[in-house]
């Protein structure tokens, strides 16, 4: 069960060359030739370079190692937004399977892995900035798995952005994509309501109609869990921003 579902319902292996290398120095003696691939190589940190090659992997579990790797990492200090080699690690892995496709023959889709999208997502929330933003937001176009879409919704919450409310934009898309189905997400958009109450928070309101007619749909949605549904009125209220 994953992580907000309970406020409703109740080592290393061989380094690979890296995908991409950094350029020279702009500051290098001019007496000093140009790196050579190895030099480049071992410039980079190691542990990104192992996570790098963890994630870059054809294998779930391994894969599975990078984002343990990067939760210890993160919650020992040694990651922060002053990373930017991560987001990329992150971003590919919280795509893994739905806007980056590996496919056996003509159809078959066999890099799906939902759980690892939905912790890339988690962590996208906690590392912040705006490449963790931009990633968060692809992933709601892109994945239909309602756990990744919720842990996705709530990373952005964290993050607490909405420039010319394009984040709270695509919030409200995904929950009018809920409210039209039979059976839609009660998690899902638990996760989206409180998303929206911390976004309104740190931006003194959203004034959005998408929004607010999203919110509106799932507090008369009698398909929604009844404590959904009264959420959803107590958001309304919270949109308004401490002004009104």
């Amino acid at each position: 069960m994953y992580r907000v579902v309970t406020v409703v319902l109740g080592a290393v292996f061989l380094l690979g060359m890296p995908a991409a290398l950094v350029g020279q120095d702009d500051d290098s003696s001019e007496n000093e030739g140009p790196l050579t691939i190895e030099e480049l190589y071992l410039e980079q940190d190691v542990d990104m370079r192992i996570i790098g090659s963890q994630a870059r992997s054809s294998n779930r579990q391994t894969k599975a190692l990078a984002l343990q790797t990067v939760r210890v990492m993160l919650e020992d200090g040694r990651i922060t937004e002053d990373n930017p080699e991560i987001v990329p690690i992150l971003r590919g892995l919280a795509l893994e399977g739905t806007a980056r496709q590996t496919r056996h023959g003509s159809s078959t889709v066999v890099n799906s892995y939902p759980e690892i999208r939905r912790s890339a997502a988690q962590l996208l929330g906690e590392v912040g900035g705006s490449g963790a933003q931009d990633a968060l937001v692809k992933v709601l176009r892109s994945d239909e798995e309602p756990m990744v879409l919720a842990e996705a919704v709530y990373a952005l919450g964290l993050l607490g952005e909405n420039e010319n409310n394009e984040v709270t934009n695509e919030i409200a898309m995904v929950l009018r994509n809920q409210s039209s189905r039979t059976n839609p997400d009660n998690n899902l958009a638990y996760a989206s309501l409180l998303a929206l109450e911390r976004i309104a928070s740190n931006n003194n309101g959203v004034d959005d109609l998408l929004v607010i007619d999203a919110v509106l749909d799932i507090a008369a949605h009698g398909a929604y869990l009844r404590a959904v549904r009264l959420k959803a009125i107590e958001t309304l209220y919270r949109l308004r921003g401490s002004e009104s």
